[in-house]
């Protein structure tokens, strides 16, 4: 694949995971603040138990795992490519070592 097609296609993906995690930010509601501006005990243990909110949503780590993917699909090809391109040179090292030429 295209390095400019993966590139518009990270940049996609940071904009979505980060649009995810905004509206992950707007969509958690403040406690009711009780006296002096503190929110109610029974809010301050509930939040001490559910600390998931603080997580990114799965749509995050989905997008971040199929990332990894392609980046290693890519690698792997352009590892592939390369280890081809080092045998064919390898092969004419050989081919001119071995055929010392005309006298």
């Amino acid at each position: 694949m295209d390095e400019s097609v993966m590139g518009k296609r990270n940049a996609v993906r940071s904009l979505a995971m980060q649009r995810d995690m905004r509206e992950q930010r707007q969509a958690q509601v403040e406690p009711d603040a009780g006296p002096e501006g503190k929110p109610p005990k029974s809010t301050q243990r509930r939040a001490r138990r559910v600390p998931a909110e603080e997580f990114p949503s799965a749509r995050y780590f989905q997008v971040h795992f199929e990332q990894l993917h392609e980046q290693l699909s890519l690698t792997t090809r352009q590892l592939v490519i390369l280890s081809d391109r080092v045998q064919d040179l390898e092969r004419e090292v050989n081919r001119l070592n071995e055929d010392p030429g005309p006298p």
